[in-house]
């Protein structure tokens, strides 16, 4: 998910948090690359992804993409964004899921 730079080749871009998840609810994303910040003009971050991430695997046993990472220069907002990754895989396993 970037608001501004193109997905590497092989991968899917999405613009904002409602495209993502939606493509999210397909269940066919296996690898989630968000960024956080989405212009000045944009209500939803990356946060709001990892959000809705977390609720849908704690309550409705959402598996989670494999690999899910950040691409952000806001240092405070990626060290909170790899925690909640870092919860979201520990639910899953919880769960008795495996990755």
């Amino acid at each position: 998910m970037d608001d501004a730079r193109e997905a590497p080749v092989g991968w899917g871009r999405t613009h904002n948090a409602e495209e993502t998840i939606a493509k999210l609810k397909t269940g066919s994303v296996v690898a989630l690359d968000l960024d956080h910040y989405l212009g000045a003009d944009a209500e939803d971050s990356g946060d709001d992804v990892l959000r809705w991430l977390e609720e849908e695997v704690r309550t409705k046993g959402f598996r989670p993409p494999d690999s899910i990472s950040v691409h952000t220069g806001d240092l405070e907002a990626r060290v909170k964004m790899d925690q909640a990754i870092k919860k979201i895989h520990e639910l899953w396993r919880a769960q008795g899921h495996r990755e």
